[in-house]
């Protein structure tokens, strides 16, 4: 798990590091609420650990905007201060933390806290696994979608018809994610999922690949491989009206495309939709 340690004081910082790298936790340390907001941003964290008196951005702004940012997974945020007043804890809680530890640390303590916040983790994603749709786009997810497919190829096995499974990639979302942060980068997948939702026909079916995904796949029951270049058409037609304001600047998401022919008599239904077995799509190359 991604943990970010936020601490003025570079001892301190180094002795957690110390510790939480024995427990097997992935740490990134940021010396203020400035570093850390920006660190957040381009990679977001599902465990932080602040300090409440911090220099610039201090912890309880940090874990406002934290909270704003409204990601679709919960970031843990434990505050930790040297002093243990009522109001700092108040204030703590009302920015959104989900804890509150006294410094120094007790060491078990602090195991036993981290545990507990790992246990609230696992239980939202154990949750989000057995959840049909996914938060960002409103697609179902793909493990759901593997359950479609399945019996679509079953079904085109035993009636020999031919149908497509067409990938659409956002070329440039790396790019997005780092160098406009995450949240602009989720925007962009919510830009093409209603995209791709207005352009595919009623009978399709469109899923997410997975929440830190840039793939979106498209199940196309009865379509010839020389019609994908239709779907594409409209696509790419209504992208060019797709516009993300940055307040500096203009995003416009560019997808790439790839396309599966379903059955394949030499591998199972999940093995033909594996990458290597996708099939790139451009517009001149249709027939």
């Amino acid at each position: 798990m991604k943990v970010l340690i936020v601490d003025s004081d570079p001892l301190f910082s180094r002795i957690a590091k110390s510790r939480m790298d024995k427990l097997g936790y992935a740490l990134t340390l940021a010396p203020s609420g400035d570093v850390a907001w920006e660190l957040y941003q381009h990679s977001p964290f599902r465990f932080v650990i602040t300090e409440y008196d911090l220099p610039g951005l201090d912890g309880p702004e940090l874990c406002r905007r934290i909270r704003n940012e409204n990601h679709s997974r919960h970031t843990y945020v434990m505050f930790y201060a040297a002093r243990n007043d009522s109001d700092i804890i108040v204030e703590a809680y009302h920015a959104g933390a989900d804890d509150f530890l006294a410094k120094p640390f007790n060491l078990v303590l602090l195991d036993l806290r981290l545990s507990r916040g790992k246990q609230e983790l696992n239980r939202e994603d154990d949750l989000r696994i057995h959840s049909n749709h996914d938060d960002t786009t409103g697609f179902i997810k793909f493990n759901t979608f593997m359950r479609f497919f399945a019996v679509h190829d079953a079904g085109a096995r035993r009636h020999s018809y031919q149908g497509i499974v067409t990938f659409a990639t956002i070329e440039n979302f790396d790019d997005i994610l780092s160098n406009h942060g995450y949240g602009l980068a989720k925007q962009t997948k919510s830009v093409v999922a209603s995209v791709l939702g207005s352009a595919i026909r009623s009978s399709d079916l469109v899923a997410h690949a997975g929440e830190d995904s840039r793939d979106f796949c498209t199940l196309m029951p009865d379509m010839p491989r020389e019609n994908v270049g239709i779907v594409v058409r409209r696509i790419e037609s209504q992208l060019r009206n797709a516009i993300i304001h940055t307040g500096k600047a203009i995003l416009r998401p560019r997808l790439e495309y790839s396309t599966v022919i379903y059955p394949n008599a030499k591998l199972t239904a999940e093995q033909s939709l594996e990458p290597q077995n996708r099939v790139p799509f451009k517009l001149d190359s249709a027939a």
